[in-house]
């Protein structure tokens, strides 16, 4: 069974926090996907024993800060860094460069 939840940016950390715990929960990715808008996030988590269970937590990006979720979820550190280098979005605490050079190319993954 796949859970949506669709929520605001700022209310990511909350939703996550509603059921996330290490024993029952890993974060298996975090994926940015281009509109014509902004940036449609999705953070994938999947339950460590019902392999069947997902539950993705959806939002929108537009200008904003994305919240961190390293201290709730620390691999999340490297998708993080992803969305910043990848997308050209701003998330509260990761750097640039962990996937291309910082005086490279910005944001290769977004359409204009």
């Amino acid at each position: 069974m796949i859970e949506k939840i669709n929520t605001q940016l700022d209310r990511v950390r909350d939703e996550i926090k509603k059921f996330f715990n290490h024993e029952s929960y890993i974060l298996n990715l975090i994926q940015g996907m281009d509109t014509d808008s902004g940036v449609e996030i999705h953070w994938v988590f999947s339950h460590r024993v019902k392999k069947n269970d997902m539950i993705v937590i959806i939002a929108f990006c537009k200008d904003e800060i994305v919240p961190t979720i390293v201290d709730i979820a620390p691999n999340s550190s490297i998708f993080e860094s992803e969305l910043v280098d990848l997308f050209g979005i701003e998330v509260d605490g990761a750097k640039k460069g962990l996937f291309l050079d910082v005086d490279g190319k910005k944001a290769p993954l977004r359409k204009g």
